[in-house]
């Protein structure tokens, strides 16, 4: 869990550049809270950077963090604002795309094309892959998608945000059990 991490910004109307000079002590802010959080809990950064979730122009800041010591884990960290924080854990084996090897060096700080947070994980024959995004001001599943890769077989997709745009009757996003509300830092 990331630990509270007090940051005052301050903000002025004085033009974009301004917008864009809290935007960046709000991402510094982020990568000390993380930085910070993954040394305590004995973690470390494989990805972090900016991404849009929710499709509004504000950008989300996400970092993937994974176990040092003891049972292998991954954790995707998504902050919509500071107030706003989820992390989502997931299992780790060798064939979990997240989590197989330290990185030498902090990653570089990335502005993520993807606007989905996803968890892939291999198998004999096939894959899981989930897709994580903010909706209504929460984290949930917008994708699940699942092969047997046996002969002949599809591959079964469920796409969440198709289905309640659809608006199909009594439809609502999944929520996983993976992800919890962090608090505000």
């Amino acid at each position: 869990m990331i630990r509270p991490l007090r940051v005052l910004l301050a903000f002025s109307f004085l033009g974009l550049s301004s917008l864009a000079q809290a935007d960046e002590a709000t991402d510094a802010a982020f990568q000390a809270a993380v930085t910070q959080a993954a040394a305590h809990d004995e973690r470390w950064i494989e990805a972090w950077g900016t991404a849009n979730l929710d499709g509004d122009p504000a950008l989300e800041r996400v970092a993937l963090l994974c176990s040092t010591t003891g049972e292998r884990r991954g954790f995707w960290i998504v902050e919509k604002d500071p107030q706003h924080r989820w992390e989502l854990s997931f299992d780790v084996d060798s064939r979990t795309r997240a989590c197989q090897k330290k990185p030498d060096a902090v990653p570089k700080w990335e502005a993520r094309t993807a606007k989905v947070v996803e968890v892939y994980q291999g198998h004999v024959e096939g894959h899981e892959q989930t897709s994580y995004a903010l909706r209504a001001d929460r984290l949930v599943i917008v994708r699940e998608e699942e092969n047997t890769g046996k002969h002949g077989a599809k591959t079964k997709l469920t796409d969440w945000d198709q289905i309640i745009k659809g608006k199909k009757k009594g439809a609502v996003y999944q929520h996983s059990d993976r992800v919890q509300e962090l608090p505000a830092r």
